[in-house]
């Protein structure tokens, strides 16, 4: 299921950014849902995309998030977790995205954040702290130690990136948005 899932929303994902996002390049604004594109067909067809990749996507990271909360705190599978929390856990990673999405005015600032966060956490700092953790320790002495200063460099600039995020979130104006009301 979970293959299926992601191949699913991996092809999605595709579509839209090439039929939504590359179709018109500069004169779209980093919010999607406010450019003014005069309810063009295939911009339609865009935005119904990104609302099914979504709904696609939450049922697989609440499944997953599920499964962290109970291996962390009870130490059981989501298959032991009894139903009550089953539904807060769910619930409260529900209101959570809601909240997020009602709180953050454009998918830049949210890309941004990821971009200094998540990104090289799982591309860079991850790996390099499993490759010591994990390789003997009388091998591998020299490569270690650069994997060690990938990760310290790495960490410094992506902190240095979030704390820029943070005093300059990059709220720009768009000249082509849409009036709302």
């Amino acid at each position: 299921v979970f293959r299926r899932g992601l191949g699913i929303i991996g092809c999605l994902y595709v579509l839209i950014s090439l039929f939504g996002f590359l179709l018109f390049l500069d004169s779209v604004c980093s919010n999607l849902l406010l450019n003014d594109f005069r309810r063009h067909f295939d911009i339609v067809v865009a935005a119904l995309g990104i609302a099914l990749s979504c709904i696609l996507t939450e049922p697989i990271f609440a499944y997953n998030f599920r499964r962290m909360i109970g291996m962390l705190v009870w130490n059981k599978s989501a298959k032991h977790i009894s139903t009550f929390w089953h539904v807060v856990i769910t619930f409260l990673f529900v209101s959570a995205n809601v909240g997020l999405a009602l709180a953050v005015k454009s998918i830049a600032v949210v890309f941004g954040f990821l971009g200094s966060t998540t990104y090289p956490l799982l591309g860079y700092i991850m790996p390099a702290a499993f490759f010591v953790k994990m390789a003997p320790t009388s091998k591998y002495r020299g490569k270690k130690i650069l994997a060690v200063i990938q990760a310290v460099v790495v960490t410094i600039i992506s902190l240095c990136s979030l704390a820029y995020k943070f005093y300059h979130p990059q709220e720009l104006e768009c000249d082509n948005a849409q009036s709302i009301g």
